[in-house]
């Protein structure tokens, strides 16, 4: 292991026909993390013996059994040994100067978070867009880092490095969820310090064409947003954040998600989706949403003028800095 301030996970289950390219763009780094640790979650596609040619470079980790990739990322973790931690999917890539990126503002005086912007591709690695997280400052603390949160997460999972002290005190990526485990942890991680943005585009984040295609999928996603929205929200903000602000947020994020969500009339054929949305509608004083979607008459919100107004001042102030 170097002397390094990050070491980076990769949590892997069949993931066979990317697993080696994730691997080398760590390998290829001109500086290299502290450590590199697979952990293969039991793959049956033959995952396992591609990251076994890699033994010796790499550190080779295995759950004790097959388990959930919430609960795979939280052993990958438990498993690294450097202050900091990011973690890579096995299906991610690494851009020259990952380590560097995410370790130079990892210095920075109270940070438990750096997120840097990162290119989406797709399975075959055409680009698709950057995603630059243009609203985020430079330095958030809390409860600012907590707040830009509310309306979805500002971080991107192929590009970020947590303090290991921060996700301890957060108690890890929640479990509980299926989907946005990592929304939740941001969320969860903010009150203990500082974010922190980079200005370098630091990973490449492969777009599944199909993802949006699973009807269990979307259901999962749908029970994530009723933990988080009725659960998680309240409890990191209590306190923090004033209660209107963030039922203004909760509000827009169901309004959005019954506008836009591919699935959204076919949930409501199922009991279990269907009991799910009232939960998230009556936890937020919002029935009459559903009536409104119901009816035809929803719409897809836009974001909430205040957000729009900081947002445009943020960007001002960037290019007046710049």
């Amino acid at each position: 292991m170097n002397a390094g301030l990050l070491s980076v996970g990769i949590p892997v289950y069949n993931q066979v026909e990317t697993i080696a390219e994730t691997i080398e763009s760590l390998l290829a780094q001109d500086r290299p993390p502290a450590e590199i640790v697979v952990s293969e979650n039991h793959s049956t596609d033959g995952t396992g013996e591609v990251v076994e040619r890699y033994r010796g470079r790499v550190r080779i980790v295995r759950p004790p059994v097959h388990c959930g990739m919430t609960e795979n990322w939280n052993f990958t973790v438990s498993q690294l040994r450097s202050p900091w931690f990011a973690l890579l999917s096995g299906d991610d890539l690494a851009l020259p100067g990952y380590v560097r990126i995410l370790e130079s503002a990892a210095v920075t005086p109270g940070a438990v978070m750096v997120r840097a912007p990162y290119a989406e591709v797709s399975m075959g690695g055409d680009f698709l867009g950057l995603q630059k997280l243009r609203m985020a400052p430079r330095v958030a603390d809390h409860p600012a880092n907590l707040d830009e949160q509310l309306l979805g997460p500002r971080v991107g999972f192929a590009a970020f490095a947590a303090s290991m002290d921060g996700w301890r005190k957060a108690g890890g990526f929640p479990e509980k969820l299926h989907c946005y485990a990592d929304w939740a942890f941001w969320m969860q991680l903010a009150r203990f310090g500082k974010f922190v943005l980079c200005s370098e585009t630091a990973a490449k984040y492969r777009i599944h064409a199909n993802v949006f295609l699973s009807k269990r999928r979307a259901l999962l996603e749908l029970q994530d947003e009723v933990e988080i929205a009725t659960g998680i929200i309240p409890a990191v903000t209590k306190g923090s954040l004033p209660r209107g602000r963030v039922m203004h947020a909760l509000r827009w994020r169901l309004q959005n998600y019954l506008a836009t969500h591919p699935y959204s009339e076919e949930l409501f054929e199922g009991g279990i989706a269907c009991q799910a949305v009232e939960t998230w509608a009556h936890a937020i004083n919002c029935k009459s949403f559903l009536q409104s979607w119901r009816t035809g008459g929803l719409r897809r919100p836009s974001i909430p003028v205040g957000r729009r107004v900081q947002g445009a001042l943020h960007l001002l102030s960037k290019r007046i800095r710049g």
